[in-house]
């Protein structure tokens, strides 16, 4: 008959055992714990800047009087994205009209030219805006009519509707100003990227049949 040499483990093996299990378990444990979470936090720095993890998204109303807002680089591509809300319009006579400029004017005076791909929580118009310097002679009917030209102190700005009634879309623009403009006094908000350069322009007036056409009425009043 064989023999069995099955033997029970020893009052120190086993402790060998579970100290060793122990130890594993509380290393488990304390690795565990010293993971950092990654639950998104959302925090507003003192500049206004919301900050979702590291993702930064920032308002660049025109009617932020903060100063904390850059230009983007003149003569070179950049790229921005990120969400905004709208406000009332700052611009005469569109006060009852909600607004969300995207890109402001610039304090060079420079004129963007790029492409904007958004989503809006409502229907909006994408609308640039054509800063120039007026023209100071009376224009004539003939001419027809400057319902979207508005003046203000020293300045006309001229709005050209690029895209209307869209809650999503991507638009190629130039201009001043980039705005997303509601159809009414309801608020939105939109989320956006937008890629474009800044360059200096120069602004060419010729108005010479404006000026014939105005002579031609003051010699017939004559």
């Amino acid at each position: 008959m064989s023999q069995n040499n099955f033997r029970l483990p020893t009052g120190s093996y086993v402790k060998r055992h579970m100290a060793l299990v122990m130890g594993i378990i509380i290393s488990t444990f304390a690795f565990l714990y010293l993971i950092p979470s990654y639950t998104p936090t959302l925090s507003v720095n003192a500049q206004g800047e919301v900050f979702l993890s590291n993702t930064t998204l920032t308002n660049n109303q025109t009617t932020d009087t903060s100063g904390n807002n850059e230009d983007p680089p003149l003569e070179s591509d950049f790229v921005w994205k990120g969400i905004i809300s709208s406000d009332a319009s700052i611009l005469p006579g569109r006060e009852d009209t909600q607004s969300a400029v995207v890109l402001p004017p610039r304090e060079d005076g420079a004129m963007y030219a790029g492409i904007l791909t958004f989503q809006a929580s409502r229907p909006v118009d994408v609308v640039s805006w054509n800063i120039l310097d007026p023209i100071n002679i009376t224009m004539s009917e003939d001419f027809g009519d400057r319902d979207d030209v508005i003046p203000v102190p020293g300045l006309e700005i001229a709005l050209n509707e690029l895209d209307t009634s869209s809650e999503s879309g991507s638009v190629m623009f130039t201009g001043n100003v980039l705005e997303l403009a509601g159809e009414d006094d309801d608020p939105f908000v939109v989320t956006y990227n937008v890629k474009a350069r800044a360059d200096n322009a120069s602004q060419i007036n010729d108005v010479r049949s404006l000026l014939e056409s105005a002579d031609s009425e003051e010699e017939q009043e004559d």
